[in-house]
């Protein structure tokens, strides 16, 4: 921006016209490295079988929105989309607009600022800020990925309930909760005293059983589990799920935190699990992950996730998390 690097943990979304409606197609946040700052973003290519457009086409022009401390800005540079090309591409942005200072005999009215693309603010459950110190440090969390190995996931399946899928490629989510997913991440390189300011949980969805949609929704774990054990009704060896399924109250919390409607494979999927890490990072005893499950459903269809065991290292399950230290 203006010649020097944004802050890392910028946001960064890709997005092509349909028409004259932007569609989203890519998201990622800026990392610092050596220095720099750098990005690297998905862009996903458009389902040819479904009528609305959801990503890039070959040759076609891929543009990016960069959001600079609450305010988004296009980029100056945009990218042709090839399937399965990776391409290097140098955002620049404008700084804003230098403003007048005002006198010292008037005070400006303050007003209200829409957030930029109407999107909401979720605020941390914080009655006061604590004191940050150092830059937003953003971190990828993907097993293999910089010698990280600190991913555990396992398929729950009520058609096979005394089997044990924590060794499988993929991470299947059934409707009608035929099958469902845990999965974890340790974080415990994170400082305790560390200030989230987001995280996103990444999934790329390598297959489907039919051409319909499914929703998939994030449940907070409450309890240990084993990744080389746990099934549909244990969730270690000795120790049953207080309803099959991981479906209790002591098993998970009831209500989801987010949800994302899947409609296609070959995609990456994301859900904000900003609240559940920021517990994590200060009690990391109450880390037992998620389970990814449908809250409803009214196609019969199963979507194929890839799990931590992925022959593809690059597909595997992505937690980014930025994060700012926080002073004693």
């Amino acid at each position: 921006m203006d010649g020097a690097n944004v802050p890392a943990g910028s946001p960064i979304t890709a997005f092509v016209y349909d028409g004259s409606t932007p569609v989203e197609c890519g998201h990622t946040l800026v990392q610092m490295q050596e220095g720099q700052s750098v990005y690297a973003v998905a862009v996903n290519g458009d389902d040819p079988d479904t009528p609305a457009k959801e990503g890039a086409q070959d040759g076609e022009a891929v543009y990016f929105w960069v959001d600079v401390l609450g305010e988004r800005r296009q980029a100056q540079q945009s990218g042709i989309w090839h399937s399965a090309v990776t391409s290097r591409l140098d955002l620049t942005i404008a700084g804003p607009p230098a403003t007048a200072t005002p006198t010292p005999t008037r005070t400006p009215t303050p007003s209200a600022t829409p957030f930029p693309g109407g999107r909401k603010v979720f605020l941390p459950l914080l009655t006061k800020l604590p004191p940050l110190s150092g830059p937003l440090t953003v971190v990828v969390f993907q097993e293999g990925s910089g010698g990280y190995a600190g991913v555990k996931d396992a398929t729950l399946d009520a058609w096979s309930p005394y089997s044990s899928f924590g060794a499988d490629g993929v991470l299947r989510v059934h409707a009608y909760d035929v099958r469902s997913a845990l999965l974890m991440f340790d974080l415990s390189s994170i400082p305790k005293r560390a200030y989230v300011a987001e995280a996103r949980l990444e999934l790329y969805a390598e297959g489907r059983t039919a051409e319909a949609p499914l929703s998939v929704a994030v449940y907070r774990v409450k309890r240990p589990w084993s990744e080389e054990h746990a099934n549909w009704l244990w969730a270690d060896v000795g120790q049953a799920w207080q309803e099959a399924g991981c479906n209790g109250p002591v098993d998970r919390e009831q209500a989801p935190l987010s949800s994302v409607q899947a409609t296609r494979a070959g995609w990456w999927y994301t859900w904000d699990v900003t609240l559940f890490v920021q517990d994590w990072v200060q009690f990391p005893e109450s880390n037992a992950g998620v389970l990814l499950r449908t809250p409803s459903s009214s196609d019969w269809v199963e979507y194929q996730f890839s799990s931590s065991e992925a022959s593809n290292p690059s597909v595997r399950p992505r937690l980014t998390v930025a994060y700012r230290a926080v002073s004693p």
